[in-house]
């Protein structure tokens, strides 16, 4: 088994959408068809990030070196009040697993939300190598907002009033 099982747990949470699930487990394999890979293979020969154009687009950039997804990020971070922004998407994945200062439910919250934005910023990376279209950080994080809430809204049934409240909150 590699490295990336240790992750598994929050990869395959069931609060995440399926689909947000599945990119998050291609980009902690670095699986997903980055330009750098393309490149690799010979199908491209530009290799600068879609979103940015300031670097090279591997999975290390994307997620979150880059600066929209780390303008996203830390967003996101605000929102749920998580008070560290210096991680890559490793960092961040082992910083949740090993968290004890949130409750579960909390630290579940975070990963759905991490999922949702690993989601969304290979989807914003797709809209600008496909039709040329940056989204702003805004639009991007109001999406991933609306899909956190949504899901969890949907699957999420057995909330403590506690729970309940902070949910309510965001």
């Amino acid at each position: 088994m590699g490295q990336n099982w240790r992750y598994s747990k929050g990869i395959w949470n069931r609060l995440s959408i399926p689909k947000h699930r599945f990119i998050l487990w291609l980009a902690l394999k670095q699986r997903l068809m980055t330009r750098e890979r393309l490149a690799k293979m010979g199908i491209t020969e530009c290799t600068d990030c879609c979103l940015c154009g300031v670097d090279t687009e591997t999975h290390e950039h994307l997620f979150f070196e880059c600066g929209f997804s780390r303008r996203c990020l830390i967003q996101l971070h605000l929102w749920l009040g998580v008070r560290r922004h210096d991680f890559s998407l490793y960092q961040h994945m082992t910083w949740l697993l090993r968290s004890h200062e949130t409750g579960s439910f909390h630290r579940k919250v975070i990963m759905t939300s991490v999922a949702a934005l690993v989601y969304q910023v290979w989807r914003a990376r797709n809209d600008a190598l496909w039709n040329n279209k940056v989204p702003s950080i805004q639009s991007a994080v109001q999406q991933i907002k609306f899909n956190v809430k949504h899901r969890i809204n949907q699957v999420y049934k057995n909330m403590t009033p506690m729970e309940h409240r902070w949910f309510d909150l965001l």
